[in-house]
């Protein structure tokens, strides 16, 4: 996934994530301060 251009993605195209972790706006609140 590293490195692809905007001209590399494909529209409709799907990424697979390992991680599933929904960031709640505590979270944004910790990360943004």
């Amino acid at each position: 996934m590293a490195g692809l251009y905007l001209e590399e993605f494909v529209v409709g195209h799907v990424f697979r994530h390992t991680l599933r972790k929904t960031v709640t706006e505590g979270d944004n609140m910790l990360f943004s301060v």
